[in-house]
């Protein structure tokens, strides 16, 4: 497998409550062990608008408008891992932490997908799908080193009229400042290139840095490594 990754990312501060961000990325990928080497590439632009009530951190919103296109998805795409595939996502996130020990996050999503599906005839299929997809989190910090997670996901496609969902409560502990250790189970059927986590149901173990940071001077601070 050989790949090559281009990304270009950017914020502006227009004040301590409102910030725009963005970032753009190019993904070339070749299978090298599949016959015949298959390519697959991947272009996506990301912009945010980020908001914060004047004078409070407790509560971030930020707003985001995606654009993507691949080419034989590796990993599979919407509509199927061969051809071409477009989506236009829009994003609407908000994160509550009202205290220092608790933080609640929601999420909701439309989207739309086109792409093209070849028959063996050689006809091409035009294929189109609309999805509707919301999503929730919650952390809570017992002690210093000790906090419980909760998320969950669900899918809706209407096109099919199927829906597929997920759900994940966790346990971290955090040894020492800056370092996680998180552990837990996910739920459901949820498998999706944009709104799932890899891997699917099943325990999953997750070692991670942590932001130790309190106070964030403007949105974009907030929101730089959540976008």
């Amino acid at each position: 497998m050989t790949s090559r990754l281009a990304t270009l990312a950017g914020d502006v501060a227009l004040d301590r409550s409102l910030a725009i961000l963005s970032r753009s990325e190019y993904l070339w990928t070749e299978n090298t062990a599949a016959l015949g080497s298959p390519i697959s590439q991947r272009k996506s632009t990301l912009w945010g608008l980020a908001f914060r009530p004047t004078g409070s951190d407790a509560l971030n919103v930020l707003t985001k408008f995606q654009w993507l296109e691949e080419n034989n998805p590796m990993s599979g795409g919407v509509l199927g891992a061969d051809g071409d595939e477009r989506r236009i996502i829009g994003i609407a996130e908000a994160i509550w932490a009202p205290f220092k020990f608790s933080e609640l996050a929601a999420r909701y999503a439309a989207r739309r997908t086109e792409g093209e599906l070849v028959h063996a005839d050689s006809t091409v299929q035009n294929l189109v799908s609309w999805a509707d997809y919301v999503g929730s989190r919650i952390n809570l910090d017992f002690t210093r080193w000790l906090a419980v997670r909760g998320e969950g996901r669900l899918l809706l496609e209407h096109n099919t009229n199927t829906q597929r969902w997920d759900a994940a409560p966790s346990l971290v502990l955090i040894p020492i400042e800056g370092f996680e250790v998180q552990a837990g189970y996910r739920f459901g059927d949820l498998r999706d290139p944009d709104f799932a986590v890899r891997g699917g149901d099943g325990w999953f173990a997750v070692f991670s840095a942590r932001l130790t940071e309190t106070v964030f001077p403007t949105s974009a601070d907030f929101w730089r490594h959540r976008f």
